[in-house]
């Protein structure tokens, strides 16, 4: 019987099976190697964060159009779409952590199972979070500091993008799977048509044309359902086609499996909750930038999302690093791991450093390319500049935590994402804004401090080698 045929709950044994090239390493390859295996695996994982960024700038540049009241309404509501959808980031994170351990010790039903049990768990999670969201939507703005008509503004686009969120946190899972059996080229390719898909839609519905009358912020959000639905079912097909390093069929696995949802969990739980304290944070700390006024939040939300594009170096490299690390463990290689991790964190910093640079030398015409109010320019430039300082240290953070994490290590970084972002960057803004009088240079300072601090303790951490003994 062809092996594609079958309806039973067998593994499919002679399909792909992991990045070999990487586990045929042994502990005294030489560093070239590595370094060539590190940019192998980082370089899509880079590419995909990038589309990421991109999208969220094209966004903002197509909105910007429309003045900076509707750049504050999307860059908050986005802000508080990806604190709801960090509650999802357990079952991602997990999952890749057991997938990476499974095809490191070619366990294949483990790592199918644990691809399945996640999506399922994310799902359950997910409708219960989205109708709590829309029922809320409107008082969850006027909180968060915008005025009534504003929030009536913003109202039916969060509601859209919580609508996303259900797809894009399914879409994440078996992301995060492929990327744990070291397939970070399909995500890639997946969420670049994603991308494509999302942007050319967003112009078309934004603006109007073909017959349809231009549909403003409700547009932008419309093409960003029906972009998450087209990539979360395009993740699907590809699972099962058996042509990919993680061969997945849904049929007759749709059931809940409590024992694999709790390994996941006591992975993937202080992985989410970090993620829930960050973007919580986050979310807080867009609190105290409105009350700056809607320039000097339309600023900061154009100087975030120019960091977001640039993000995407550190976090390919973080990919890998967490890639790297659960796979080589699960073959029991922890000398392996800890030479990966480090090259990683040294062309992570290095390139976060050039782009600390750039920030520095074209703040000004970065800016300009989202809007020409004068004053939210000079804003913007401001917030950039300070961003600069801070791009070593979040190369640094990165990579480390992703090794972490894909250690089963998920602890450490969640402390220090709580102590770094509610003790010092909230705790630092707050006093320079509200005491000091800096502006949106006391918000900017609290991220600097933050990012150094949190850089050179999990650094700390991984020095101490404990991560390798951490059973999952």
């Amino acid at each position: 019987m062809d092996k594609h045929s079958s309806d039973t709950d067998e593994i499919v044994t002679d399909a792909p099976r992991g990045n070999r090239a990487l586990l045929s390493f042994g502990e005294q390859a030489d560093r070239r190697t590595l370094v060539r295996a590190v940019l192998q695996l980082s370089l899509p994982a880079i590419g995909e964060q990038f589309v990421f960024g991109l999208i969220q700038l094209a966004m903002l540049w197509m909105v910007g159009g429309l003045g900076p009241q509707a750049i504050a309404v999307v860059g908050l509501a986005g802000q508080i779409n990806w604190f709801l959808v960090s509650a999802f980031f357990a079952f991602g994170i997990g999952a890749t952590a057991l997938v990476a351990r499974a095809k490191g010790g070619t366990d294949e039903k483990l790592a199918v199972e644990a691809t399945v049990q996640a999506v399922i768990a994310t799902t359950l999670a997910g409708l219960v979070l989205l109708v709590l969201g829309c029922s809320f939507s409107s008082e969850i703005l006027q909180f968060m500091g915008l005025s009534s008509s504003l929030a009536a503004m913003g109202t039916p686009y969060l509601r859209l993008l919580l609508i996303s969120t259900l797809f894009m946190a399914d879409a994440a899972c078996l992301s995060g799977a492929l990327r744990g059996a070291g397939d970070t080229r399909t995500p890639l390719y997946i969420n670049a048509f994603r991308g494509v898909l999302n942007l050319g839609l967003a112009y078309w519905l934004i603006h109007g044309g073909l017959g349809i009358a231009p549909l403003g912020l409700i547009g932008a959000g419309i093409a960003t359902v029906v972009s998450t639905l087209v990539a979360l079912l395009l993740f699907m097909v590809a699972l099962q086609s058996g042509k990919l390093l993680l061969y997945v069929r849904f049929r007759n696995r749709l059931y809940v499996n409590f024992p694999l949802i709790q390994r996941i969990l006591n992975v993937g739980l202080p992985a989410g909750l970090e993620q829930l304290i960050l973007s919580g944070g986050i979310l807080v700390f867009a609190r105290l930038v409105t009350s700056l006024g809607t320039d000097a939040y339309a600023a900061h939300q154009i100087a975030v999302n120019i960091t977001n594009l640039c993000q995407p170096l550190a976090a390919g490299f973080a990919v890998a690093a967490s890639a790297f690390t659960g796979q080589v463990l699960g073959a029991h290689k922890a000398t392996l791991a800890a030479k990966t991790t480090r090259i990683a964190l040294v062309l992570s910093a290095s390139l976060q450093t050039l782009i600390a640079l750039l920030f520095l030398l074209f703040a000004v015409p970065l800016v300009g390319l989202f809007t020409t109010d004068a004053r939210v320019i000079a804003l913007g430039a401001l917030a950039l500049r300070w961003a600069a300082l801070s791009q070593p240290g979040l190369g640094i953070y990165q990579v480390v935590a992703g090794s972490l994490r894909g250690a089963g290590d998920t602890r450490a970084p969640l402390l220090l994402t709580f102590i770094g972002l509610w003790a010092l960057r909230l705790g630092i803004g707050t006093l320079a804004v509200k005491v000091f009088q800096m502006g949106l240079s006391g918000v900017w300072l609290g991220v600097v401090v933050d990012q150094w601090v949190r850089a050179l303790l999990i650094w700390f951490r991984f020095r101490k080698n404990r991560w390798q003994q951490i059973e999952v």
